[in-house]
């Protein structure tokens, strides 16, 4: 396969995708790459372009942009054999940190020429579907104040984050687990495909993203004094260890009801219909993956080791 489609969101991420993927077409070109560039202009245009590319099963579909280009991209592409590549120029790019592609603009020609193709589990919310995480609660407050932001990038989601905080007050819930009936108020319900949101914020570390099974992280209310550890214990796995968080494997979720409409697909701001089934399509996404490790993933373990020694015994 030497021919590539470059779907690319412009603006994801803040960056200037656009001229990124341009050097990358350039230096593609003259490895022999037939490569073909792709621009969106709105909501809906990277799934529009993956559909017409699926025609030809001699392209290697690529998205360039964040988790919610990603998102439209691969929802083309579904229950297919239909090769895709992931290129993440996003703010959080939560499954490409789990695959170990973060930091990709280096090594884009390495994963692209050399990467392996390898089926993943796909996540749904009624008739559409998640990749990396969906859910409702604090997440998905933040979700919304960032999709209505003017600015992109990781500091506009951080200053959305903090804003939040200060007056969250959680949301009452009634949601099943394989049937099971939990309900609450919580500062968070998380359904987890992947094991992160983005920027190695860890909220399901056990998740795997073919194991045929989707994992739930639920927070409970707790004092805002806290909100340091469980920070803490969201970047270094820990999460579990926190007393006020509950975690299960499900196969299948349901929302019955909850207090507010907030929801988040992929960090994205979704609008929901209650009541919701969550469940998971086993290995069906054929996605590139890389062949090489990367540095932040090394760098990643050796604090995961540190924070797990201070940790031993020892219950937030």
């Amino acid at each position: 396969m030497k021919k590539i489609s470059l779907i690319i969101n412009p603006i994801a991420g803040g960056r200037d995708n656009a001229l990124f993927a341009t050097k990358l077409a350039y230096r593609l070109r003259k490895l022999g790459w037939r490569v073909e560039m792709l621009i969106t202009k709105a909501a809906g245009d990277a799934k529009d372009m993956a559909l017409d590319k699926l025609k030809n099963d001699e392209t290697l579909i690529a998205s360039v942009g964040g988790d919610g280009t990603f998102n439209e991209v691969a929802t083309a592409l579904v229950g297919t054999d239909a090769p895709l590549a992931l290129i993440p120029c996003g703010s959080g790019n939560g499954l490409a940190r789990m695959l170990g592609i973060s930091g990709l603009r280096n090594k884009v020609i390495s994963y692209i020429e050399k990467g392996k193709f390898s089926k993943i589990d796909v996540g749904t919310v009624n008739d559409d579907h998640f990749f990396c995480t969906c859910g409702f609660g604090f997440d998905a407050m933040v979700a919304h104040s960032f999709a209505s932001s003017t600015e992109r990038g990781l500091k506009t989601y951080i200053e959305s984050t903090i804003e939040k905080a200060i007056d969250y007050k959680g949301v009452t819930a009634e949601i099943k687990l394989d049937g099971k009936t939990i309900k609450g108020d919580f500062m968070l319900v998380t359904i987890a495909n992947a094991n992160q949101y983005g920027n190695n914020a860890f909220i399901a570390p056990e998740a795997s993203l073919n194991d045929g099974w989707l994992d739930v992280t639920i927070v409970h209310k707790f004092p805002k004094v806290l909100a340091g550890a469980v920070a803490l214990a969201l970047f270094t796995k820990q999460i579990k260890q926190f007393r006020f968080v509950q975690t299960f494997r499900v196969k299948e979720a349901e929302i019955i009801s909850m207090s507010n409409n907030l929801f988040h697909r992929d960090g994205d701001y979704y609008q929901i219909d209650l009541p919701a089934k969550i469940g998971i399509l086993p290995e069906s996404l054929n996605l590139l993956q890389p062949t090489f490790n990367t540095i932040e993933q090394a760098e990643q373990h050796i604090k995961q080791l540190d924070f797990a020694k201070l940790m031993k015994g020892y219950k937030i």
